[in-house]
């Protein structure tokens, strides 16, 4: 993600983290993090100038959640049920890109057993290896959407 600290300073965007769990999952940790580098390059190029692009990722039972938020446009509802298509870039495609960025983080996610979903929120989710319970505050991060 160090690398989209640049593209995000030039647009005068928030990058940070809201929350971060340690958390062991079952997966190949180049495919976790490529699949969370696509989620925060997407908000990042479709997030304006000055807005903010948050990263969460916490435990929900058995399950590692990524969740990005960030103050984007959306993702248009006529679009939802083709976003992970490859090279699928949207009805109203402002930046450039191939359109392989969702479609890759869906592979991931399949590939690695994990669940992810479109419409108000995007979240993948990943097999946890420990079944640790979430730890107490936990509640307090709330479901956002990832507006891509």
């Amino acid at each position: 993600m160090a690398d989209l600290v640049p593209d995000a300073a030039r647009k005068g965007i928030d990058l940070g983290f809201q929350l971060i769990e340690p958390i062991a999952t079952k997966g190949e940790p180049v495919m976790v993090a490529t699949m969370i580098r696509n989620l925060v390059d997407n908000a990042v190029r479709f997030t304006p100038q000055g807005g903010h692009v948050d990263v969460g990722l916490y435990r929900e039972g058995n399950e590692a959640v990524v969740q990005i938020e960030d103050t984007g446009p959306g993702i248009p509802s006529g679009d939802i049920d083709r976003i992970f298509e490859p090279f699928f870039r949207g009805s109203r495609p402002a930046e450039d890109g191939t359109g392989l960025g969702l479609s890759i983080v869906k592979r991931i996610v399949d590939r690695l057993g994990g669940d992810s979903c479109a419409g108000e929120y995007f979240r993948p989710t990943l097999e946890r290896s420990s079944s640790n319970p979430p730890p107490p505050g936990r509640e307090r991060f709330k479901p956002i959407a990832v507006q891509l």
